[in-house]
């Protein structure tokens, strides 16, 4: 049963990761380069963008990890 939860969770975050880039490459297609005519403006804003996305989800899955880590020491603490 550990296995299939570990597996959901995994793929679960993978697939997330994997929509959240979409939508920024579509976010980055549709806005930044149409209303943004400058191309030195354009790539500073799209690799800004991708660079957001991806220390975002940096923090997000450490914050994750490590709550995950808290926990497990707190229940073996407690047995």
């Amino acid at each position: 049963m550990k296995v299939l939860k570990v597996t959901l969770v995994i793929g679960g975050i993978i697939t997330a990761l994997w929509f959240s880039l979409i939508a920024v490459v579509i976010f980055v297609e549709r806005i930044v380069l149409v209303f943004i005519g400058t191309s030195v403006l354009r790539s500073i804003a799209g690799l800004s963008l991708y660079f957001l996305w991806l220390a975002l989800w940096f923090f997000t899955i450490k914050a994750f990890i490590n709550f995950l880590l808290k926990s497990t020491r707190d229940s073996k603490a407690l047995n």
